[in-house]
């Protein structure tokens, strides 16, 4: 299909019009739930519990806003080549398995000895989708 339309102008979801660079604004503001996971962990490991929570609340802010921010520009539609739902997949992962076992495990919150044999069985039991 064209860049153009049919009186030779650009596209409105086309490379570089305003639909597309919000497309991937919207993938951006997804994708840094990963950034979140990180500095989530890095509060976890600095023994930073209020920071780890704050961290963590807002990741569940992104994740709860990102998909009707996706539904209402059309993110599918303007860009179908990436999918963004492997990409809500991979931060979901991080922010909703990853972090929390991290936590758990860092502030000593689970039985002495089960710790790692848990976060272990649950990391690997959200891999087998």
């Amino acid at each position: 299909m064209s860049p153009h339309n049919q009186t030779g102008s650009k596209s409105d979801a086309g490379p570089g019009s305003g639909k597309w660079w919000i497309a991937w604004a919207v993938h951006l503001y997804t994708g840094s739930g990963a950034v979140i996971a990180l500095l989530t962990l890095f509060a976890i490991f600095r023994g930073e519990v209020r920071a780890a929570f704050a961290w963590m609340i807002l990741s569940h802010v992104i994740d709860g806003t990102d998909g009707t921010l996706a539904r209402r520009f059309e993110v599918k539609k303007v860009l179908p080549h990436f999918d963004g739902s492997r990409l809500d997949d991979i931060v979901d992962y991080l922010n909703y398995v990853l972090t929390p076992w991290a936590f758990a495990l860092h502030f000593e919150m689970l039985p002495e000895g089960w710790g790692i044999p848990l976060a272990v069985l649950a990391l690997l039991a959200r891999t087998a989708r």
